[in-house]
């Protein structure tokens, strides 16, 4: 709930109460994941909730926090195993890589390209999971443009 309060707040530029919502999103995933530490896919959960908390700080250019929260997110993304559930992982994962493309695109390390391509390679292979055209295409065009503007 914290999380989509986090998206709508943000929406409406309430940045402070967004960050708040998405803070506090994040501190009640890491309880869960501290309370019952077998449980792996908990801290899966993190990775979207750290990647729409860099994407926020992207939004308003605001690099440093980004960073921190991506790489947190791409940390996790790194660890998943592929398991039973690995592929309901994979438009999550993507969504970081996409993040961390962005987040270099905007730094202008030249390293932009990598990342969206590595989110497109999530995505493909979500494809190939049997997951219905209508949830991969809109996720696949928003990289591919990005690909195609990145330098």
């Amino acid at each position: 709930i914290c999380l989509a309060f986090g998206g709508l707040l943000f929406a409406m530029k309430d940045h402070s109460a967004a960050f708040d919502q998405m803070h506090q999103a994040i501190a009640i995933q890491r309880d869960l994941v501290a309370a019952i530490p077998t449980q792996a896919g908990l801290r899966y959960n993190l990775i979207p909730t750290l990647s729409t908390l860099a994407a926020m700080h992207l939004d308003l250019n605001q690099l440093p926090q980004a960073g921190t929260a991506v790489e947190e997110a791409r940390q996790i993304a790194d660890s998943v195993v592929k398991d039973g559930s690995y592929p309901m992982r994979l438009p999550s994962m993507a969504r970081v890589y996409f993040t961390l493309g962005r987040f270099h695109a905007q730094q202008k390390t030249g390293q932009a390209r990598n990342w969206y391509a590595k989110s497109l390679a999530l995505l493909d292979e979500w494809g190939k999971s049997g997951v219905p055209p209508v949830k991969l295409n809109a996720r696949r065009l928003e990289v591919q443009r990005a690909l195609a503007l990145a330098k």
